[in-house]
């Protein structure tokens, strides 16, 4: 057993290993996260999920080279398919949910609520601009009983500053 293999607990999820899938092209639906799962993973994120449709006009994953490139915008499933479907098809499966909303404090308000019952082991807020983060933290606790995670951003000048106030709002 390695490290990777030890039972811990992060951001208040019990996982059975320390190495999760970010939320991207690989957390597409529950048939995808519970293959993620098979292979090896303590706990994977879903791409994040919206009230805003995140169909994109152009492919997902773009190679140049040895490199890939996730090119998406954000989850093309609505939020309703994720809570009804997705996230219980792969609970069922075995999978660690994380349930990645985003991009604004509506997003959090309108769909924390109904994770809980989806299976959902804690939802990330995400977002593109530092200014919703604190606010999308303070919505998911208000909204829901899960553990609240927050993507941040290192890009962002005031990153350290926004991190902690999310931790201060839980």
């Amino acid at each position: 057993m390695s490290w990777f293999d030890d039972p811990c607990t992060v951001g208040g999820v019990p996982l059975r290993g320390r190495f999760l899938m970010e939320s991207g092209p690989f957390g597409h639906s529950g048939a995808s996260i519970a293959a993620c799962m098979e292979a090896g993973f303590a706990a994977v994120s879903t791409e994040t999920i919206s009230l805003s449709d995140g169909a994109s006009p152009w492919w997902n994953i773009y190679r140049q080279g040895e490199n890939l490139y996730n090119c998406s915008k954000w989850s093309d499933i609505p939020p309703g398919r994720w809570v009804d479907r997705e996230i219980p098809w792969a609970k069922a499966r075995g999978a660690v949910v994380i349930a990645t909303v985003g991009h604004t404090v509506r997003d959090m308000e309108a769909i924390a609520p109904a994770l809980e019952q989806s299976g959902a082991a804690a939802v990330k807020a995400c977002t593109y601009r530092s200014h919703e983060i604190v606010g999308m933290v303070r919505a998911a606790r208000r909204r829901s009983r899960l553990p609240v995670w927050a993507k941040i951003s290192a890009n962002w000048p005031d990153f350290l500053e926004l991190a902690k106030a999310c931790r201060d709002e839980g």
